[in-house]
């Protein structure tokens, strides 16, 4: 890998940990509802929200680090229209939802068992 790039290899790793752990807390959260320990599932989503907050700080490095990226040469195609990137905001509304259909999934297998 190139070493202008290794900064958001970094960056992208270490994002990709902290969503790790963020679908972690929001396991135990789900959890903690189907034993009935309330208190257990806002701390899990506390701490499940606080890394969602961190992963996005890591994307917005990255975000920034490609922007610095120096222009590619002419060898290199390049696209004349800019994919549009995702902003943080919509990066939290994914991991509600996902988080959401996962609490209501075990929910379901909960009744169905």
């Amino acid at each position: 890998m190139s070493p202008e790039l290794e900064p958001i290899k970094t960056e992208y790793k270490l994002c990709l940990i902290d969503i790790k752990w963020s679908a972690y807390y929001g396991k135990e959260a789900a959890e903690d509802y189907f034993s009935g320990d309330f208190e257990g599932v806002a701390d899990n989503l506390v701490k499940s929200t606080e890394y969602v907050a961190s992963a996005t700080v890591h994307l917005e490095k990255i975000g920034v680090l490609i922007e610095t990226l120096p222009t590619p040469g002419p060898h290199l195609p390049h696209s004349t229209t800019p994919s549009p990137t995702p902003t943080p905001r919509s990066f939290e509304a994914i991991f509600a939802i996902s988080s959401l259909l996962v609490v209501a999934y075990l929910v379901r297998r909960r009744r169905i068992e």
